[in-house]
């Protein structure tokens, strides 16, 4: 029973550690993390239109269908940085009272999309 356990937790780790698109990392997380579909919908575009056209320190608000609202922050990096990696820190209201941050790490690929690296 304990190595099933253990071969099932390292496949979750495993899977987590994969690196993905900015949305499909952001969706996972958010699912873990109660987050709704619209406010993934919601941040998602925002993250890669900020990697792009953002300076550093640049906040954008948002707000989503489902009530919760925030601020997303770009930490380090971006195009106008002439970085092709960037930093961002999404923060989350969710009922008035409860607030979550998580930071992502974007790399830019060779199409030009970026992509979440941890």
């Amino acid at each position: 029973m304990r190595s099933a356990i253990h071969i099932m937790m390292f496949g979750m780790l495993a899977w987590a550690a994969m690196p993905e698109t900015a949305s499909a990392q952001i969706m996972r997380g958010s699912v873990m993390q109660g987050l709704h579909k619209s406010d993934v919908e919601t941040i998602q575009p925002m993250i890669r239109d900020m990697l792009d056209n953002d300076e550093v320190g640049a906040t954008r608000p948002w707000s989503s269908q489902s009530g919760n609202h925030g601020e997303i922050r770009l930490v380090k990096g971006g195009k106008l940085a002439g970085m092709d990696t960037g930093r961002v820190r999404i923060t989350v209201v969710v009922n008035e009272r409860r607030t979550r941050t998580f930071t992502f790490r974007y790399k830019q690929d060779a199409e030009g999309g970026w992509r979440t690296v941890g």
